[in-house]
């Protein structure tokens, strides 16, 4: 298994279980709550649906 990338660390070990919203290197915003965190991938809930977001595709979070 690869090491985590920085960005995944920092959200996984401090926003686990908050909700969060990105924002990605297209514009688009996703929201949920950070539910999982590995290699370079976030995982975010929101409702029943669960998005994967690849760590390299996100500009900024709050």
């Amino acid at each position: 298994m690869m090491p985590q990338n920085p960005i995944v660390q920092f959200i996984k070990k401090n926003f686990t279980g908050a909700s969060i919203t990105v924002t990605l290197v297209n514009g688009q915003t996703i929201s949920g709550e950070i539910v999982d965190g590995f290699d370079d991938i976030i995982a975010l809930k929101s409702g029943t649906t669960v998005t994967f977001i690849n760590s390299f595709f996100i500009v900024t979070f709050v």
